[in-house]
């Protein structure tokens, strides 16, 4: 009833009121996206061992240092963060998942893996020397 007050409220027309809302049968949608509008792709990183490993990450790479691989958890995967692009990039993005998980060859190359990457925020912080938290 309230979302059928404010409608009449801010739309004031005849055909307002002749909305219906008693049924509860109004649906939406809620696309899931992150800062950077790039969609999420790959393993899902174990935050814990991967801020424990890279939270000298700016120090490592400045002393040019070997830098350990990302631990992630094991046989987790995601594909998330479409936005209203979805439709198109999620056919490559499941290809490249299904590559991943089955260890086939990528499609894409590695710089756009990273640029997928779920960690790719921390990373950015990381490089720059701040802290994740």
């Amino acid at each position: 009833m309230e979302n059928q007050h404010k409608i009449q409220h801010n739309i004031p027309e005849d055909w307002t009121k002749e909305v219906d809302t008693s049924g509860n049968l109004a649906r939406i949608g809620v696309r899931c996206s992150v800062r950077d509008l790039s969609p999420m792709a790959g393993n899902v990183p174990n935050f814990a061992t991967q801020n424990d490993a890279y939270h000298n990450l700016f120090n490592l790479r400045r002393r040019k240092q070997p830098i350990p691989a990302a631990e992630n958890y094991p046989n987790l995967y995601l594909i998330g963060a479409l936005g209203s692009r979805g439709l198109t990039s999620a056919p490559l993005l499941g290809e490249m998942l299904a590559s991943l998980i089955y260890g086939d060859p990528l499609p894409l190359d590695e710089s756009l893996q990273h640029c997928l990457s779920a960690n790719r925020s921390w990373v950015r912080k990381w490089l720059k020397g701040a802290p994740v938290e």
